[in-house]
């Protein structure tokens, strides 16, 4: 997921065949779910030359967290014959009781199933100034770079290390950017 969309927003990606040997139009694409806690959009049209495989991609917003499952793809063929693809499946076959066994029984499939999770900030570490290979009771000295890439703030960093290494922060050279600042 890209870092510059909309906060709830990601795609669903469709793998779209045409098995004819004419162009095909698909039209008003679009993916239905088992919530109303989501908008998505559709797309207009989807030309697909003859034998042409391709990947389609639908925005899906949605507007609080929770867990969502997507049901199918509804799309209009050839422009006039409205036409649903179910997308669910079964799920995985159970085998832990006798009765599971002689009649065969599936579990719920989860594949389809997106969890929305509330906004958090998106933190990458570096080290700059380490060499790759250190001895034991060596000591350097290097720079720890932290930076938020998200848009949410955050209020504090830990630092955890082994029994085997120790860290030490200089006193005074704990620096703060602001958000228009790069680091």
């Amino acid at each position: 997921m890209c870092a510059e969309l909309i906060p709830g927003q990601f795609h669903a990606e469709l793998i779209a065949t045409n098995p004819l040997n004419c162009p095909l139009a698909l039209t008003n694409v679009r993916i239905t779910a088992d919530s109303d806690d989501l908008s998505t959009e559709s797309l207009s049209e989807v030309i697909l030359e003859a034998y042409e495989t391709r990947i389609i991609s639908l925005p899906i917003i949605a507007t609080k967290p929770g867990t969502i499952t997507i049901k199918s793809v509804k799309f209009d063929f050839h422009r006039f014959f409205p036409c649903e693809q179910p997308l669910a499946r079964r799920g995985p076959r159970l085998h832990a009781t006798k009765q599971q066994r002689v009649e065969p029984t599936y579990a719920n499939d989860t594949s389809l199933n997106v969890e929305i999770q509330q906004a958090r900030p998106v933190i990458s570490a570096r080290l700059e100034g380490v060499p790759d290979n250190m001895f034991v009771g060596e000591q350097v000295e290097g720079t720890l770079v932290i930076r938020n890439e998200g848009k949410i703030a955050f209020g504090g960093v830990q630092l955890f290390v082994n029994e085997l290494g120790c860290l030490r922060l200089a006193k005074g050279e704990l620096s703060e950017c602001s958000q228009g600042q790069q680091s």
